[in-house]
């Protein structure tokens, strides 16, 4: 862990990722990946072996004193619960921190935050699925969110079509075999050691491209007109790790939220529905279903149930295809 929190703790940005059973607040997290800008070494740290301490175990040389829990958390760096106050760190750290690239940052947030007290420092994270919500609506010339998100493999081989990525290799269908129950696989799969190493380049391989991604989605022109909606609806994701309702696998999550171009980010709440001013009040759909959407809807996208695990080590290095 302190050889991967040196190599990390420097970066401009850091790609990151959660494996777990039924992730979120209430499941078992098992492993995290991460690597840093040129994505050659991609670090699969076991958190069903390590806990705690893959956050407090400090780095070395120039990252020394510098902890996981700092470089995901930074300025909140909460160390309690889920539900309680969190501390924050001095104003004057004069330490700087990596961007954090994920796709659809909600249920590892809420993994991290109730099992370990680390909650993701908003402003540095760069959740991809957001970026894919503005690119889909300008892209459709109608400035306005679709419906309904892309997960990590579409939005992987959309990049793949208009030539952001090039064609790699997939391990999804190899993998989900093993771990998917209605493929005939179970879950448990992610807490045999060693782990298959089919589920260690599944894992990596959830890492290995979003820095490019990250590359194409901020040089993109439209960015200027999206990007304070990108970056309240990406608060508002990283604040449901606090909020009693959210459930991490809801069906509901699969919604975009409601996002428009030129920071013009609304959200609606059940008590502005019911409200007056026009707002729909009364009878309506769904009754606490609807109540439920419209508390998430703000910050939807689906939440992965199943994955995670580390190969041997509790902290394992990938470069390439060879592992040490």
């Amino acid at each position: 862990v302190s050889d991967a929190v040196t190599a990390l703790a420097g970066a401009a940005s850091v790609a990151l990722d959660l494996e777990g059973i039924n992730l979120g607040r209430s499941g078992t997290p098992v492993l995290m990946q991460a690597t840093a800008g040129d994505g050659t070494t991609i670090w699969l740290i076991d958190l069903a072996a390590l806990g705690a301490a893959a956050f407090d175990t400090p780095g070395a040389d120039a990252a020394a004193g510098t902890t996981m829990r700092d470089i995901l958390a930074h300025a909140t760096a909460p160390t309690a619960p889920l539900g309680s106050a969190a501390p924050s760190a001095a104003a004057d750290d004069p330490r700087s921190f990596p961007e954090l690239l994920l796709i659809d940052c909600r249920a590892d947030n809420d993994a991290l935050w109730a099992k370990y007290g680390v909650k993701l420092d908003a402003p540095r994270v760069r959740d991809l699925q957001l970026y894919d919500v503005a690119f889909r609506a300008v892209s459709t010339n109608r400035g306005t969110a679709p419906k309904h998100l892309q997960g990590g493999a579409k939005m992987r081989a959309a990049a793949v079509e208009r030539g952001t990525l090039p064609p790699s290799p997939t391990f999804d269908e190899a993998a989900k075999a093993l771990f998917a129950p209605e493929l005939g696989g179970t879950y448990d799969v992610w807490l045999a050691r060693p782990l298959d190493e089919t589920l260690v380049s599944y894992a990596a391989a959830d890492v290995a491209e979003l820095h490019r991604l990250w590359a194409w989605a901020r040089n993109r022109k439209w960015l200027a007109k999206w990007q304070g909606a990108i970056d309240r609806a990406t608060a508002e994701r990283v604040a449901l790790c606090e909020s009693p309702a959210f459930v991490a696998g809801d069906k509901e999550n699969a919604f975009a939220p409601r996002m428009k171009a030129r920071d013009a980010y609304v959200r609606v709440t059940p008590a502005a529905r019911a409200g007056g001013g026009g707002a729909r009040a009364g009878g309506g759909r769904g009754g606490g279903s609807k109540d439920r959407r419209d508390a998430h809807r703000l910050a939807a996208g689906g939440a992965g149930g199943a994955g995670g695990g580390s190969g041997g080590a509790a902290c394992t290095r990938r470069d390439g295809a060879a592992r040490a």
